[in-house]
């Protein structure tokens, strides 16, 4: 009898730890007061990425009230705000190398003081001036009520954005700029790999872009080089017709609808091409 009371408290025991330890580990999710936040935008070749804490309005004073003038300021709450850069920007015309920094912000009545902190991973009380790369003077301006504060990147182009601050009825706008077309020329020398596809590209680049046509030259050259096909070789025809070389243009984009017409389905673009020949023929 004795052994059969010790069994069922061994029992009674152990379906109790069992429910008490999956009571601990299904604990309800709640949504935080201020929810960490991402947003990530290519501007051309590089990779702009902030996260951050997002704190809403609530019915409070932002600006001289819960974020004071003329204090340091995380620009979110929890832990710092961070922004990354792939590769190295301008910002606001100033240089900064590509990596991961601390946004602070010194917030003023009329202008805001902005520094990038080479510390990371910290958070919004241990700032450091000494660790600043840089440091910005911005006037921020107004814009429509936003309860949350947000980042967000606008006017993307393929060499420009901007990094926009927006809370309650304020924005703080961070221009960014990039070198996209040197550095795909730099990429483009160090990725020819004996393959017709790359210095096509690299030439197609030159001939969207209206730039550096010589050395688009150079690539389309080294592309039909290694293969004939009727995407190169309308990527020469379109250079040669912009350096001016109308005769061999000719001569090439009809190379080039003969590729195309042996091709299974017709390309894309085969109607624009021969219209194209059709123009320079006649001219």
């Amino acid at each position: 009898m004795n052994y059969l009371n010790k069994m069922s408290k061994v029992v009674a025991m152990t379906v109790m730890m069992v429910f008490v330890s999956q009571a601990a580990s299904a604990q309800l999710e709640l949504p935080r007061p201020s929810p960490e936040s991402k947003v990530k935008q290519k501007v051309g070749i590089t990779e702009v990425k902030v996260t951050y804490s997002s704190p809403a309005v609530k019915g409070r004073k932002i600006w001289g009230g819960l974020v004071p003038f003329g204090t340091v300021w995380r620009t979110g709450a929890n832990e710092a705000t961070e922004v990354s850069f792939s590769t190295d920007v301008k910002v606001n015309g100033k240089d900064l190398k590509a990596g991961t920094y601390s946004l602070f912000t010194l917030p003023g009545e009329t202008e805001w003081k902005v520094m990038f902190n080479s510390r990371t991973g910290i958070g919004g009380n241990d700032y450091k001036a000494e660790a600043d790369v840089l440091t910005l003077n911005v006037k921020p301006v107004s814009g429509e009520f936003r309860e949350r504060m947000t980042f967000l990147i606008e006017n993307n182009t393929n060499s420009s954005a901007d990094l926009v601050l927006h809370w309650e009825k304020l924005r703080l706008v961070l221009n960014l700029e990039v070198n996209t077309a040197e550095m795909v020329m730099m990429n483009a020398e160090k990725e020819i790999d004996g393959l017709w596809t790359t210095p096509f590209q690299a030439a197609n680049y030159c001939l969207q872009n209206d730039m550096n046509l010589e050395k688009g030259m150079e690539w389309i050259n080294l592309s039909t080089s290694l293969k004939d096909t009727y995407w190169n070789m309308r990527v020469k025809a379109q250079l040669e017709a912009k350096m001016g070389k109308k005769a061999d243009a000719v001569k090439t984009m009809t190379a080039a609808i003969q590729l195309g017409e042996k091709m299974e389905n017709a390309p894309f673009d085969f109607d624009n091409m021969k219209a194209m020949l059709a123009k320079w023929q006649g001219m």
